[in-house]
């Protein structure tokens, strides 16, 4: 029997011609679907650069940002050891004139309190030698030699200032 003659020969022939003439379009399809598919991956691809490179941008703003805030702050702190430095120096400074301001004051009032404390003794003693002086005088001069001696003190007395 020849092959050529049994239906199925002739159905396997068909059924290969209608895959043949429909393989170009089957391919076609699945092509079209694939490139599409491929040209939705691209864009994606696309896309999600474009987002990194973006995100990068943005990442290298932020890291500048920070530097500059950190130096900023650097600056700052810096600005403000010093002010705080200035200031204990000013303070120690006004500290120092304040305490010199009140030894000078001390020293002062302990030399005015030197000199009346010496007045007081000069006065006291001048008192007691007045006293010691007028009882000697009362009990060993008379009258007329009271007078002489007083006169002659008097005439002396500036003398004795000037020099004691």
């Amino acid at each position: 029997m020849m092959v050529y003659t049994t239906p199925d020969f002739w159905v396997a022939i068909s059924f290969f011609i209608v895959v043949g003439m429909s393989y170009k379009r089957v391919v076609k399809f699945f092509l079209n679907i694939l490139d599409s598919r491929a040209e939705t991956i691209r864009n994606k691809l696309d896309t999600a650069r474009l987002l990194r490179e973006e995100a990068q941008q943005i990442f290298a703003e932020y890291q500048r940002k920070q530097r500059d805030m950190i130096r900023d702050a650097e600056e700052i702190i810096s600005h403000a050891c010093a002010e705080a430095e200035r200031q204990k120096t000013e303070a120690l400074s006004e500290l120092e004139r304040v305490t010199q301001g009140r030894t000078t004051q001390a020293l002062s009032r302990i030399a005015q309190a030197e000199t009346q404390a010496i007045e007081e003794v000069r006065s006291l003693i001048v008192n007691i030698v007045i006293g010691a002086t007028r009882r000697v005088l009362a009990e060993n001069m008379d009258r007329e030699r009271g007078g002489a001696f007083i006169d002659k003190t008097i005439q002396e007395l500036p003398l004795r200032l000037g020099n004691g």
